[in-house]
């Protein structure tokens, strides 16, 4: 998936810090560029702050989203972003949060979108990002949607979304990996486990 316009949209609770508890914080989705030094883009939630976060481009010259609010462990929101031309916007639960202006684009080489913490490359490198809580209907969606699309997802609960009330997940730490130019319609967890999509 290499969009040049796109939404990130997740179900997400977060029931504290992951893995590397800094500023950048734990994954809920993301695509790094193998130097680590670009991204197409992701979603992040830091519990140091209690903000989410995207960043897109060039992670040492493009500005992050950073969300307004503070969004302390244990409630469950929508949280997306919007890229295109450019222009990042992150909303949490419907809410537009965080909007910038990029000076460069997103980059996309071919490095598989991650959800749940980071590709086997940066954990070995000591950064698994790994998401402590639940995770849920991820999308990425080919267009920036609009405000009032982004509103209509908030607004609607998921099928099979548990509404808050979800118990802890069987594997706590397990990241995804999807990489539909070589996986197909696979997906390998970082535990080795393959599941069909």
């Amino acid at each position: 998936l290499r969009p040049a316009a796109y939404t990130l949209s997740a179900w997400v609770r977060a029931d504290g810090p992951g893995a590397n508890n800094d500023s950048y914080g734990s994954v809920v989705i993301q695509q790094i560029a193998t130097s680590g030094a670009a991204t197409a883009g992701g979603i992040w939630w830091d519990a140091l702050s209690g903000r989410f976060k995207s960043f897109t481009g060039s992670v040492s010259t493009d500005p992050p989203a950073i969300s307004a609010t503070q969004f302390p462990a244990g409630t469950l929101h929508h949280v997306a972003v919007t890229y295109e031309a450019r222009a990042l916007a992150l909303y949490v639960d419907g809410a537009l949060e965080a909007s910038v202006t990029l000076n460069a684009d997103a980059v996309h080489d071919g490095q598989p979108w991650t959800i749940g913490g980071s590709r086997d490359a940066f954990r070995a490198q000591g950064y698994p990002r790994t998401w402590n809580g639940l995770i849920d209907d991820v999308r990425i969606i080919g267009r920036a949607l609009s405000e009032a699309e982004i509103g209509d997802l908030a607004a609607a609960r998921p099928d099979g979304m548990c509404g808050g009330s979800c118990a802890a997940p069987a594997a706590v730490g397990s990241t995804v990996t999807w990489n539909p130019l070589t996986a197909g319609t696979s997906i390998v967890l970082s535990n080795g486990d393959q599941r069909q999509l």
